[in-house]
């Protein structure tokens, strides 16, 4: 049984009530405590010990080739690729454009004059003109001088944004990779599920035959004949359901590693047994290094930023234009420093009549930061719920899975010990059916349960940001992708 972190609920809460602060301080962000550890009644395993087996357990050959292949063919991960570097690019874009602007400029123009009107003997028929050439070389620069911080706290915003994509797109790897290995444990399961479907209907198939010749020697009645073909005909379309199940499963894994999904090739493997117990006393911080609560975290720091920069825009602004250059009327002079010219100027700006729409803009972005800090901490409370219902179903199913083996050992005497009685004449054909039912129904039960707790332990490790031991999950084209599950420190 595990024990629950109240406590840290009720910090959290506390937390949330206190969220309508609008400070726009960083400092001020309120803290999120978590428990120190979580425990599991009846584990004494040493936190250490467990990481020197369960990567190996969880993650054979074939599921680690399915894994690197996924992350390298998925054109999914080519479009969580694709969003990280526009991220990245906007956050270049942000920075260079609060960098001085810097134009270099080369001109040459003609121009024609006319004088019209004026009395020049011996021109009065005709219209005098001129022509006037200038060419002109000039370099000219703007740069808003950052007084109140306003442009540090807009270029921290972005590099925030960035984080947060960042993490955003490891998550999403990380995602990846475990719904690899949970379509890849559905593969595996249907088929063996399927195949003691097909292994029912033809013990059933052997018995309707035997129960005919029986019946027409009279040794059966119409009604065991006809319940036997009843049997028969449900499990013919159990095997059509697991069929069934069995394609989709294999074409859902076939998509998620990137292949076109046509079913033609069966995954390879067996699912883990015998898993080890989960340690006790795991620590809370490994939840420091979920992407997603990071990704939420930068998310927070962006809007303290944007409220920051939205309360400088009621200030003034002072900014700083200068120009040099050269002006001649001849092409080869403009590089001549006898013509040149230059111009200095300072620019000082207020906002008056629009202060109404910046304080719109503030009240904007205060609403803006107290929703991301809100599901920030919304964020938190759903990964300690996830950890904890990975932890507790943990406990729960490795005791299913032993009951299953116990049962599955019963019924397999059971069934033993049918067929030598009807083959001496002591049972029916009907109890010999029954315990073999009860067998194979059970090995699907203990199928299905090594699915869910194969899955739950996936879960886990996602919940947990990865696992406690380093697994490395390589990639063709991206080096990040190494700490999917290794779970390294930010």
């Amino acid at each position: 049984m595990i024990r629950p972190l109240s406590h840290c609920f009720l910090i959290l809460l506390a937390g949330l009530s206190g969220c309508k602060s609008t400070s726009i301080d960083p400092k001020e962000l309120p803290p999120v405590e978590v428990a120190s550890n979580w425990s599991l009644e009846g584990s004494d395993l040493p936190v250490d010990s467990l990481g020197k087996t369960l990567p190996d357990e969880l993650f054979p050959e074939p599921l680690r080739l399915l894994i690197e292949q996924g992350l390298s063919k998925s054109p999914n991960v080519d479009v969580a690729q694709a969003r990280l570097d526009r991220a990245f690019a906007q956050w270049r874009e942000s920075k260079s454009g609060f960098l001085p602007q810097a134009e270099l400029s080369l001109n040459q123009a003609t121009t024609k004059q006319n004088f019209i009107g004026l009395p020049i003997p011996g021109s009065e028929q005709d219209v005098l003109s001129t022509q006037f050439r200038s060419s002109g070389l000039g370099l000219s620069t703007t740069w808003e001088l950052d007084l109140w911080g306003r442009i540090r706290a807009i270029k921290q915003r972005d590099r925030e944004a960035y984080t947060a994509a960042q993490k955003d797109w490891e998550y999403y790897l990380m995602s990846l990779a475990a719904q690899i290995a949970k379509a890849w444990a559905d593969a595996i399961t249907d088929v063996a599920q399927w195949q003691l479907a097909k292994q029912t209907a033809e013990h059933y198939a052997l018995v309707v035959s035997r129960v005919k010749d029986r019946y027409s020697q009279g040794l059966e009645s119409l009604v065991d004949l006809d319940q036997m073909q009843t049997d028969w005909l449900a499990a013919r379309r159990e095997v059509s359901e697991r069929r069934r199940q069995h394609e989709v499963s294999k074409r859902i894994l076939q998509t998620l590693v990137g292949e076109f999904p046509d079913g033609t090739w069966e995954p390879v493997g067996q699912l883990p047994d015998n898993l080890d117990p989960i340690p006790a006393g795991l620590p809370s911080a490994l939840l420091n290094r979920r992407p997603d609560l990071l990704a939420a975290q930068a998310r927070v720091e962006q809007a303290l930023y944007s409220l920051r920069a939205s309360s400088k825009e009621l200030l003034p602004r002072l900014s700083l234009t200068g120009a040099a250059g050269t002006s001649s009327p001849a092409l080869q002079e403009v590089v001549d420093s006898q013509f040149g010219v230059w111009s200095l100027a300072g620019n000082l700006t207020q906002p008056i009549l629009d202060r109404g729409r910046i304080r719109g803009g503030i009240a904007k972005a205060k609403a803006n930061h107290q929703e991301v800090l809100a599901s920030y901490h919304a964020r938190m409370l759903e990964a300690f719920r996830e950890v904890e219902i990975a932890l507790q179903a943990d406990v729960w199913l490795r005791e299913q899975v032993i009951q299953s083996h116990e049962m599955l050992t019963i019924t397999k005497r059971n069934d033993q010990q049918a067929q030598s009685k009807f083959a001496k004449g002591l049972w029916r054909m009907r109890q010999v059916v029954q315990a073999r039912q009860r067998l194979l129904a059970d090995q699907m039960k203990l199928n299905e349960t090594r699915r869910m707790i194969f899955q739950n332990r996936i879960d886990l490790l996602v919940a947990l940001g990865g696992g406690w031991k380093e697994f490395t999950a390589e990639r063709c084209d991206t080096a990040m992708a190494s700490n999917i599950f290794q779970g390294t420190e930010p």
